[in-house]
C-alpha cells in the first residue's frame, strides 16, 4: 500500500504497518472486480504470484482474472479445478463470499496450526526472559554431534519445510495421502515424528538402547531441546533427537521409493551408531562412519577383539565380542593372561572369537582388532609359523581382511 501525497505521518505509520502485515491476511469476502488473480491471497494463504502450487500452463495465466473463477457470482469448482488440478486445497467453498458491490474484506488466515514444531520455538521465546536475545537453538544446530546433512534436515524441519504429504497438499502438489507407516490419517509432521505407533516404538527403543531415562518425546513436543542449557538436557540428548527424527524420516522415504522393510530394533540402532560415529572419532576420522558402514551382513556376525596390558603391575587380560546385524551383543568373553607380547595377546584374543564363531557355526561377516601389527601380520601371513601357536585355520582368516 502506497500512502498518498500530502498525508499525515500517522496514516503514513498505517500504511507501512498495513503492508508489513498484509502478507499474514486472506481475502475472505472479495470482490473481483478490484482483486487481483495473481498478486492477492483470495484462494491461498500466499497469492499465486508467490506460492509453490501445482497450476495448469496451457492457461493463460497473466490474462486470467477471478471473475474466470465464477459461475453466477458463485465458485466455478470446474474451473478452479482446470486451473489447479484435482488436489487443490483451499478455504475460499467454505469460508469465501464474493461481494461484486462491496470492498474486500482482509483478515487474518482461518487456517493456523498452533501445533507446529517451529511454534514451540516461538513459545518457548515467549516464555523465556531473554526473548529479546536471537534464540541460541539455531546456532546449536551445527554444534549437534550428527552428520552434516541431519543437521541441515533439522534446520529444515525446524522452520517447518519438510515435505511431508500434509505439506504437498497445501501446496496442491498432491493428494492427501496417509502415513506411510500406519496408514490411518494424513501424515503431517506432528503425526510422522510425534503421535505415529510406528515412531513412538522407535522413539522408546532408542530410549532402551541408549539407558535414557527421560521421556524423548517430550523435549520435542516442548521445543526446548536445542537448549543445551535446559534443565535435564544436554548435548547428548539433542544429538540422539536429531539422529532419531533424522531415522524416521529417511526410513519413511525408504520405504516410499524403495519398498524396504520396516524394522525398527535396526533404525533404533542406527540412531545410536550415528551418534556415536560423530561423539567419539576424532576429527580426523568424522564422515567415515566406522560404526554405521562396518554394521555385520544380515545372517551374519561381527567380531571383535582387544587386549589390555599394564607393564607396572605385569597383569594384563583380553576379550572378544560377537554382534549381529542389529548391532546386538550375542556373545562376549574376558580372561586374564600371563603373555607379555603385545602380538600374541592379540592373536590369542582372535582365535578365542574365531573359536566361537566356529563352534557355533555361525557365519563371520565382520573382524575388528585392536593391533595393527597383527592385522599386517595376518594380511601378509609374515610370521605366523613362528608363533607356534596358529591352527590350520587361523591362516585363512587373511581373507577376511581382504
Amino acid at each position: 500500500m502506497k500512502p498518498p501525497q500530502n498525508c499525515s505521518a500517522f496514516f503514513r505509520g498505517l500504511c507501512g504497518n498495513a503492508n508489513v502485515l498484509k502478507p499474514f491476511l486472506w481475502i475472505n469476502c472479495l470482490n473481483p472486480t478490484v482483486t487481483s488473480f495473481l498478486h492477492h491471497p483470495w484462494i491461498f494463504d500466499i497469492p499465486i504470484a508467490f506460492k509453490q502450487v501445482f497450476f495448469n500452463m496451457d492457461m493463460p495465466v497473466e490474462d486470467l482474472r477471478i471473475s474466470d473463477c465464477l459461475n453466477n457470482c458463485n465458485w466455478n469448482v470446474t474451473a478452479l479445478n482446470l486451473m489447479f488440478g484435482s488436489n487443490w486445497n483451499s478455504p475460499i467453498l467454505s469460508h469465501g463470499k464474493i461481494s461484486v458491490d462491496g470492498v474486500s474484506h482482509w483478515v487474518w488466515f482461518p487456517e493456523s496450526h498452533g501445533t507446529k514444531l517451529s511454534s514451540n520455538i516461538y513459545k518457548f521465546l515467549n516464555k523465556n526472559p531473554c526473548c529479546g536475545q536471537q534464540w541460541i537453538g539455531w546456532s546449536n544446530i551445527w554444534k549437534l554431534r550428527v552428520a552434516p546433512k541431519t543437521k541441515t534436515f533439522i534446520w529444515m524441519l525446524m522452520h517447518n519445510k519438510i515435505k511431508t504429504y500434509d505439506f504437498m497438499y497445501r501446496l496442491n502438489l498432491g493428494p492427501p495421502d496417509p502415513c506411510v507407516f500406519c496408514g490411518l490419517v494424513l501424515e503431517s509432521y506432528d503425526h510422522l515424528f510425534k503421535y505415529c505407533h510406528v515412531s513412538v516404538r522407535v522413539w522408546k527403543t532408542v530410549e532402551n538402547l541408549a539407558d535414557i531415562t527421560v521421556n524423548l518425546l517430550n523435549l520435542v513436543d516442548g521445543g526446548v531441546w536445542l537448549d543445551f542449557s535446559s534443565n535435564g538436557n544436554s548435548l547428548f540428548l539433542a544429538s540422539i533427537i536429531a539422529a532419531t527424527l533424522w531415522q524416521i524420516w529417511k526410513s519413511r522415504c525408504n520405504l516410499i521409493f524403495r519398498q524396504d522393510s520396516l524394522d525398527i530394533s535396526k533404525m533404533a540402532n542406527l540412531v545410536i551408531l550415528h551418534v556415536k560415529d560423530f561423539a567419539v572419532s576424532s576429527n580426523g576420522h568424522l564422515m567415515r562412519n566406522y560404526m554405521m558402514n562396518n554394521r555385520p551382513c544380515p545372517g551374519a556376525l561381527g567380531v571383535f577383539s582387544a587386549v589390555a596390558w599394564n607393564i607396572t603391575t605385569g597383569k594384563g587380560g583380553l576379550g572378544f565380542m560377537a554382534i549381529n546385524s542389529n548391532v546386538t551383543v550375542c556373545c562376549a568373553g574376558f580372561c586374564p593372561s600371563s603373555l607379555a607380547d603385545s602380538l600374541d595377546m592379540n592373536l590369542k584374543a582372535l582365535c578365542w572369537a574365531l573359536d566361537y564363531i566356529i563352534i557355533s557355526r555361525e557365519c563371520c561377516s565382520n573382524i575388528f582388532i585392536s593391533s595393527e601389527d597383527l592385522w599386517k601380520k595376518i594380511s601378509s601371513n609374515e610370521g605366523l609359523v613362528s608363533w607356534g601357536m596358529i591352527d590350520p585355520w587361523i591362516v585363512c582368516v587373511g581373507f577376511f581382511f581382504s
